[in-house]
């Protein structure tokens, strides 16, 4: 447990842990360095902000009573877990990647950062989020697709695709159906904006 302490994890090698990450006291930070992978199943509790920096942080649990994530440069945050927090926002930055299958809270990425459904070209899949997601001017969404399927967000609040976003479409090899439209972000709110590129 976190007792308004800050545990930094600077790894330079992979490795997993199946245990919770908790903070008992009024703040908590948990920051990942390291060009390591961290794979975590466990859950993670009032932890105050969480910080990932370097490497890869593979969350599978569930997370509640955050308040604030940040996504930095040559850091991944691969969220399969959920995140239950109220007030929680993520915040992808230059040379940060949000990535994963889970729901993640409100999001926003900013220029020079990557939101990415799946890290594997040839793998599709959905990620959640529960609030509002903004695509800053000069942010990039990134959509793997195959023949039988394409990655998907799916926001429950509003969508803003600022001017200067970029969606760009990693498609694996096959045979495609021509005017096939495939939704590939929604919104349960008002979706505003447009991509103004689209690179294959």
């Amino acid at each position: 447990r976190l007792d308004s302490a800050t545990l930094t994890l600077n790894q330079g090698t992979d490795t997993t842990y199946a245990g919770n990450i908790a903070n008992l006291a009024t703040a908590g930070s948990l920051i990942k360095d390291g060009s390591g992978t961290f794979t975590h199943s466990g859950n993670l509790t009032n932890i105050d902000s969480l910080a990932v920096n370097g490497g890869t942080y593979v969350f599978g649990g569930t997370a509640s009573g955050i308040s604030q994530t940040s996504v930095n440069s040559g850091g991944t945050l691969v969220f399969n877990g959920t995140d239950s927090s109220a007030s929680n926002t993520v915040t992808v930055n230059n040379g940060g990647t949000l990535a994963g299958y889970g729901t993640v809270s409100s999001t926003t990425v900013k220029n020079g950062g990557l939101l990415s459904r799946s890290l594997t070209a040839g793998t599709t899949g959905t990620l959640n989020v529960s609030g509002d997601l903004t695509l800053e001017s000069g942010s990039t969404y990134n959509v793997n697709a195959t023949p039988a399927a394409m990655d998907k967000v799916v926001a429950s609040g509003n969508v803003d695709i600022q001017t200067g976003a970029v969606m760009k479409v990693t498609a694996a090899a096959g045979t495609y159906t021509l005017n096939n439209a495939v939704a590939v972000l929604t919104a349960g709110g008002a979706l505003t904006g447009q991509f103004v590129d689209l690179t294959y």
